[in-house]
């Protein structure tokens, strides 16, 4: 008896040890709703990919542990993959990434930090995530430029979606090409991702203007060249004539961090333009309902295993937990 009683206090007390820990291991994010699949979006990952490659890991280890239990469909990077366009970098964003290979399908826009300067080049780019690397997968879309552009298509829950990835500032050959992806695809919900959409308005002069300057669909661009597009005219000649279109994601602003708008497409479609730049660690889980039309985001931070609510710059939490409707 004495010795069944010494047992029983030493696992008391290991217990009362190892419970905190296990609190903290808990996973903060909300279960999923019913009748959802989740589209984890990755905000610009250049300061983890320079600086803090364990908040990628975490990131991506915690798409990897939770694809079944949130039935994660797709993973979209928004762009400013890395923080230099060198080799160094790029091997590094590629050895996490690639932890993705064979267990969800993904996509990468392109964001200026992974070209070189403005003219748009972006052959460390090409050299790693090429169109080779994923033309054999059946969710892979043959893009432009060797993976410059591409899509990609899955099905979840009996909605076929289609996803667009296109670079910062795109062509208009680049628009023509996305034109005729989502003219084909009219069928499935589409899902547009670029690096530059919303922000400042109007480009900022100095620093302060960044986050002084109103905030909305960019009228500024950063590649060089008349035919590159700047936000107004992106959904002017391409984005709006597309019923089937329902969200634009993209990122680029880490000094606006979050922000959405309301757009109505030229059959009647709502249309959800969504801003996510955070920093290392956080990323975007947009949770959809083909039934209901719904999407609810979440904001979460895989490095400290917590949910973000406010923030510094964007202290409003509607702006970084919300819902949306995209049905006419």
């Amino acid at each position: 008896m004495k010795n069944l009683l010494r047992c029983l206090t030493l696992a008391v007390a290991l217990f009362c040890l190892i419970a905190p820990c296990l609190v903290l291991a808990q996973d903060p994010v909300p279960p999923l709703p019913e009748r959802s699949f989740t589209l984890v979006c990755m905000p610009d990952t250049q300061t983890a990919v320079a600086a803090r490659p364990q908040d990628l890991d975490a990131q991506i280890q915690w798409i990897v542990r939770n694809r079944e239990p949130h039935k994660i469909a797709f993973v979209t990077f928004v762009g400013d993959i890395v923080d230099k366009n060198v080799p160094e970098q790029w091997d590094t964003a590629d050895k996490h990434i690639s932890k993705l290979d064979g267990v969800v399908p993904y996509g990468i826009a392109l964001g200026n930090h992974d070209m070189s300067g403005k003219t748009g080049e972006c052959t460390l780019f090409q050299e790693h995530f090429p169109q080779s690397r994923f033309e054999k997968q059946p969710w892979y879309v043959p893009g432009l430029d060797n993976n410059t552009c591409s899509a990609q298509r899955f099905e979840a829950l009996g909605q076929k979606v289609l996803m667009v990835h296109l670079p910062c500032s795109p062509t208009d050959a680049m628009l023509a090409w996305a034109d005729g992806i989502l003219a084909r695809h009219a069928d499935h919900l589409a899902i547009v991702t670029t690096h530059m959409y919303l922000g400042p308005k109007t480009r900022p002069e100095k620093p302060e203007d960044f986050f002084a300057l109103p905030k909305g669909l960019m009228e500024w661009k950063k590649r060089s060249g008349a035919d590159a597009n700047n936000s107004p005219q992106m959904w002017e000649k391409c984005f709006k004539k597309h019923a089937n279109l329902a969200l634009i994601l993209c990122g680029d602003q880490s000094r606006t961090q979050a922000h959405r708008e309301e757009q109505i497409g030229d059959h009647g479609n709502r249309v959800h333009a969504l801003l996510s730049d955070y920093g290392p660690g956080f990323m975007r889980l947009y949770r959809l309902n083909p039934t209901a039309k719904t999407v609810d985001a979440v904001t979460y931070n895989a490095a400290t295993n917590a949910l973000v609510l406010t923030t510094k710059y964007q202290p409003s939490e509607d702006q970084h937990r919300f819902s949306v409707t995209y049905a006419k």
